[in-house]
């Protein structure tokens, strides 16, 4: 006999229904893309938009654009009332720009090349190589040097993604004790930002490539920072700052191969004082959505996302000792360590 907890259990799709769910995944995340390319969530706002009003504004067909939110009212991105007009949602928030936890830029990048690199995906499986070099016959960073308009949106969208985790490591980790916080391959300087508004007495460098410290130093002026925080440029294959307190690595080494980070944690540890700390901030395999991030790193940049034990062995090879593992309640975590004659 069932209790009445059994009998409430949701009923599992069958198997059909299932699979066709997984297939078809692109024609919801392309239906998203083009009303985040469109703009649709900061058109619709105060008030109900009409299809007609809507289609105007973008530009778009106002019978197809229809049949699009059709499609997304279904997956509970608009809603619609009995007169035809379109309503936000809790979801459709996220697309529109500038509000804190906005995902539109990271959800143009995603379908733009990077969705195009995912056609190749058989090639990486098959060969272990990059998909996206194979599509485009170029690396991401090299494709992103020659294309100004995907640049700049591949920036948007790692400020996007990198907003909520900065915030994240500036809540979990005490940053007070030390004097200078090295953001190492820290792009526009979210990460530092939030760390330098959160502790007033800590100093920042912020370090990257010469034409990502360019375009990250408007946002510091923008912040009010400029006298708190060094800008330096280089690689960090090379040389990074030295003399800094704690290191950070936030989404590096997830880009790249083994042999690669160790190299870019060897540049560090040279750098770094004996009583340094080395802080990575990464997603960890067995953590929600780590095995899609994964799947995407070898797709798109030839990376990996990894297990705990294998940062472990990174820190090893590059020479630190792995100290504590923090989690920031979401898919990533922090990793402290020290260097290894230190630790």
């Amino acid at each position: 006999m069932s209790t009445k907890a059994e009998s409430q259990q949701p009923i599992p799709a069958p198997p059909q229904v299932s699979l066709l769910q997984l297939a078809t995944g692109y024609m919801v995340s392309q239906a998203v893309y083009v009303a985040a390319k469109l703009g649709l969530a900061d058109l619709i706002t105060a008030r109900p938009c009409r299809v007609d009003e809507l289609a105007k504004e973008v530009g778009a067909d106002a019978s197809a654009l229809r049949r699009l939110l059709r499609l997304l009212v279904t997956c509970g991105v608009f809603s619609e009332d009995a007169r035809g007009g379109f309503h936000q949602s809790p979801v459709s928030e996220l697309l529109r720009s500038g509000v804190p936890g906005s995902l539109r830029h990271a959800l143009i990048m995603w379908n733009e090349e990077q969705y195009r690199a995912w056609g190749h995906i058989l090639h990486s499986v098959r060969t272990g190589e990059t998909a996206f070099d194979h599509a485009f016959g170029a690396g991401l960073y090299s494709y992103l040097a020659q294309h100004p308009e995907a640049a700049a949106t591949f920036d948007a969208a790692m400020t996007n993604l990198t907003t909520p985790v900065a915030a994240a490591v500036a809540q979990a980790y005490n940053f007070s004790s030390c004097h200078t916080v090295v953001d190492i391959g820290g792009g526009r300087g979210v990460l530092v930002r939030a760390i330098l508004e959160s502790f007033p007495a800590v100093r920042g460098v912020l370090f990257d490539l010469p034409p990502v410290i360019d375009n990250a130093r408007r946002h510091m002026v923008s912040a009010s920072l400029c006298d708190r925080c060094d800008l330096v440029s280089g690689s960090f294959f090379e040389t990074v700052p030295a003399g800094g307190e704690v290191y950070l690595l936030a989404q590096v080494l997830h880009n790249w191969d083994d042999e690669h980070s160790i190299a870019i944690l060897k540049s560090c540890q040279r750098a770094m004082p004996p009583n340094a700390r080395i802080l990575v901030i990464e997603t960890l395999v067995g953590s929600p959505f780590a095995a899609q991030a994964d799947m995407h790193m070898l797709a798109v940049l030839g990376g990996r996302e990894r297990t705990e034990d294998e940062y472990r062995g990174l820190f090893d090879r590059g020479g630190f000792r792995l100290t504590r593992v923090i989690s920031l309640g979401g898919p990533q975590s922090i990793m402290e360590g020290v260097r290894a004659q230190a630790a």
